[in-house]
């Protein structure tokens, strides 16, 4: 049970990574809140795909840290 938090994080991690992979093949952020294209709003969109990079790199590391402190 101890392994679920990083685990959930890894996860995590890993379907912003694909949201990001989508966002940069079709220039088009997959959000029903606030739906950006590349050839509409060029600095959202980055911004955007900034942030889930963002959000991306601290999963991995609250998951590392997370595991380092179990093993």
């Amino acid at each position: 049970m101890d392994y679920a938090i990083p685990l959930l994080l890894v996860l995590l991690a890993v379907v912003n990574s694909n949201l990001i992979r989508v966002a940069l093949a079709t220039g088009r952020i997959q959000s029903r809140l606030l739906p950006l294209t590349r050839a509409d709003n060029r600095s959202g969109f980055w911004m955007a795909l900034l942030f889930q990079g963002l959000i991306t790199v601290l999963c991995l590391a609250a998951a590392a840290f997370r595991l380092s402190e179990l093993l």
